[in-house]
């Protein structure tokens, strides 16, 4: 995987559990280094991105999260599982320069629409890339 994360991205992961209420999760996918958010930051990520997740749900919730403003199953899936916030990262995926890699499976969550989210913080994640903190207001 390379470097995962820029100094400011560690710095960004490690001010998210005092900017989260507690109990906070974020969805998240861990080959962009949300993965950190638990090691790090104390806050609980959901990873709906892993080929084959604990339930139908978190899979389909990885090949779908981009449809939040337009199918409804994208938001009862994220409030049974208490998910609020979302992670992202736009770093080229080199595996180099605090990008990560670019995701094996999962794409989805790297297209969440701006529009249903709230920016909470960001930080640079290495090579002109943002890693930022959302809020999701799509649901």
């Amino acid at each position: 995987y390379g470097a995962m994360l820029s100094g400011g991205e560690l710095a960004l992961i490690r001010r998210a559990g005092s900017e989260l209420p507690a109990g906070a999760v974020v969805v998240g996918d861990p080959s962009n280094g949300s993965a950190y958010l638990w090691s790090v930051g104390g806050v609980r990520v959901l990873y709906p991105s892993r080929p084959k997740p604990p339930s139908g749900d978190l899979r389909w919730l990885g090949e779908h999260l981009d449809e939040i403003g337009t199918n409804p199953r994208v938001c009862e899936i994220l409030r049974e599982r208490g998910a609020q916030y979302y992670y992202s990262d736009d770093a080229v995926q080199d595996g180099l320069t605090g990008g990560g890699r670019k995701a094996l499976w999962g794409e989805a969550l790297d297209r969440l629409p701006e529009q249903y989210l709230e920016h909470i913080d960001s930080a640079s994640s290495g090579d002109g890339g943002t890693a930022a903190l959302w809020r999701i207001t799509g649901c």
